[in-house]
């Protein structure tokens, strides 16, 4: 079956997919190729100039303390990763079986997802307030309006 513009189905869907693979390429292929050629170099972060080491910025990584550093690493990340989704998931199936005040519990686990949002929305209420607010005193102590200004109103 063919698409618009005489492409067969197979063709279509490359042309498709060539924004992502492009992005992709962007993000994720062109710094790696980027640290893996700088990994062969000798350089300083504060004198120009770089000198090509090979291979040995590797045996000397090796050589020194790597397979503890390594390990703490794993350890680093498997706790800030998998023990927060296997505590969130424990929760989540908790509040989800019949429990006696399981509404107040839920409210109570959405409170830090919900409270930023209200701090920043009062802040910003202050900042832009027409009586009080920050903006309005300063435009008015660097005399650049005369009278405050109702910016919500």
């Amino acid at each position: 079956m063919n698409n618009r513009g005489g492409l067969p189905d197979r063709a279509f869907g490359f042309l498709l997919t060539l924004p992502a693979l492009a992005l992709l390429g962007a993000v994720v292929l062109y710094p790696l190729f980027g640290a893996l050629s700088t990994s062969l170099f000798n350089q300083s972060l504060v004198l120009p100039g770089r000198s090509f080491a090979g291979l040995d910025n590797f045996t000397s990584v090796l050589e020194q303390n790597f397979w503890p550093v390594l390990q703490h690493t794993a350890v680093f990340t498997i706790g800030a990763t998998v023990a927060p989704v296997v505590i969130g998931f424990a929760l989540a199936l908790a509040l989800n079986t019949k429990l006696r005040g399981r509404a107040v519990l839920r409210g109570l686990f959405l409170m830090p997802w919900v409270i930023p949002g209200v701090v920043v929305s009062f802040v910003w209420l202050w900042i832009f307030n027409a009586n009080y607010g920050l903006l309005n005193g300063l435009l008015v102590q660097l005399h650049l309006v005369d009278e405050p200004i109702v910016w919500l109103g």
